[in-house]
């Protein structure tokens, strides 16, 4: 990265010699909060001189901590929640009863890393402007993280525009999905319940579906209202382990509990694949 600086060696000096930190070059810097001034120093600087290498290796750092990808996605939520203690949303009451049928699965623990600093996105996201980026890889699961986070002031006033109206109609987009999915029953057909499957579990899927509507989360927030909804189905969908506690409630059988969790796990991932047309980055 620093030798392919050197071809302008009046203007760059003072900025490679910070490219030298505690004997640590930039490339193996990490995106934490208290490198991303350095960090965007350097983007800043890579994309006036179209320095190719140096912009890959920042683009690369930031699609490491917002992959496009939604196993990826995935497997960095799991990853934040073991190390950095991120919890995911989980529906904590049903009815106002304590949830059962519900059994949270908690990833494997992976080696504890003290917690860092948030890094809001909308810092990442003006920052790639800044560089004339339109990435859609880079941009969508950015702003998805936009939506997923608290709405300040301060933080939103960084984007341009044009892009704080995407912000704003990507949210609405994304809230009318979730809740249109929460409120709305699946068809048995969708399903693929069979014969007595639908007369016999279908009710109870539909009763719960209803429940888990108006649930709340562990976080105070209604489920149909949810501020990560690409999580909150996963999270939900990989906790229905307990098809005993589901019959007895709900009186379905393994099989269709089975379905439900499959069913959830769609909604999750077309969400997901949805993402682009919903912040129009199509």
């Amino acid at each position: 990265m620093i030798c392919e600086w050197l071809t302008y060696p009046l203007e760059l000096v003072g900025l490679t010699a910070l490219c030298w930190r505690c004997c640590s070059r930039v490339d193996a810097l990490t995106l934490v909060a208290s490198d991303l001034p350095l960090l965007s120093s350097i983007y800043r600087v890579a994309t006036k001189y179209q320095l190719e290498r140096t912009i890959a290796e920042v683009h690369g750092l930031i699609k490491l901590k917002w992959p496009s990808q939604y196993a990826a996605h995935a497997n960095r939520r799991a990853m934040e929640m073991s190390q950095h203690r991120r919890e995911l949303p989980q529906v904590a009451t049903l009815l106002n009863q304590t949830v059962a049928l519900l059994v949270p699965q908690h990833p494997p623990p992976l080696a504890t890393a003290p917690p860092t600093r948030f890094i809001h996105p909308a810092h990442i996201i003006a920052l790639l402007r800044q560089g004339g980026c339109n990435d859609p890889e880079l941009l969508v699961p950015l702003f998805y993280a936009l939506t997923c986070a608290t709405p300040h002031e301060h933080f939103l006033s960084v984007l341009r525009p044009d892009d704080f109206v995407r912000y704003v109609r990507g949210l609405e987009r994304i809230r009318t999905f979730h809740a249109q999915c929460a409120v709305v029953y699946p068809a048995a057909e969708s399903l693929f319940l069979l014969g007595d499957h639908i007369y016999q579990c279908w009710p109870g899927i539909c009763f719960f579906w209803a429940d888990l509507s108006g649930a709340s989360l562990r976080n105070g927030e209604i489920f149909a209202a949810a501020k990560e909804p690409v999580e909150l189905w996963a999270s939900v969908a990989s906790s229905l382990t307990n098809p005993a506690a589901f019959a007895g409630q709900y009186g379905s059988c393994s099989e269709c509990v089975g379905r439900v969790a499959v069913r959830m796990s769609q909604i999750s991932s077309t969400l997901w694949a949805q993402l682009p047309r919903m912040f129009d980055m199509q």
